[in-house]
């Protein structure tokens, strides 16, 4: 898919409540409470979020994958086991990021043998938690 969305909104999802692939998309904001595995998950796409609202995501909050490129403007979560997970050649790029109750603020890593590391970028990220990076990965953590 190609295009922009205005809200996309999803309650009480039994898996990922939001999972998008392969494809380019712009969306104003993105709410999610209450998701079975991860709150947002995409890969293989370019994908634009300006505010994300999440809250009691039972693994990821943001999950990116398989050269992705993902950026977001102003992200809140409340609740997950991993706060950011950037992994297998995407390149995701955060700003004004605050997580709670996460287990690990973030993780950057290989996971795929077919693909290199990962990048994130995250600038005003407030978390208070484990950032785990691989050999094969970058992370940057920037004062806003």
């Amino acid at each position: 898919s190609h295009g922009s969305l205005d809200v996309v909104e999803v309650n009480n999802a039994h898996s990922d409540a939001v999972d998008i692939d392969f494809s380019s998309l712009k969306i104003d904001k993105v709410v999610v409470s209450n998701a079975g595995n991860d709150c947002l998950d995409v890969s293989m796409g370019d994908y634009l979020i300006n505010t994300a609202e999440l809250k009691n995501c039972t693994d990821k909050g943001i999950s990116v994958g398989e050269r992705s490129k993902f950026e977001a403007s102003k992200l809140e979560l409340l609740g997950a086991n991993i706060g950011v997970s950037s992994k297998d050649s995407s390149f995701t790029t955060l700003r004004n990021v605050k997580f709670q109750q996460v287990e690990k603020c973030a993780e950057v890593k290989k996971k795929k043998q077919e693909f290199a590391g990962a990048y994130l970028s995250i600038f005003n990220f407030n978390c208070v938690g484990p950032r785990l990076v691989d050999k094969n990965s970058i992370f940057l953590e920037r004062a806003p």
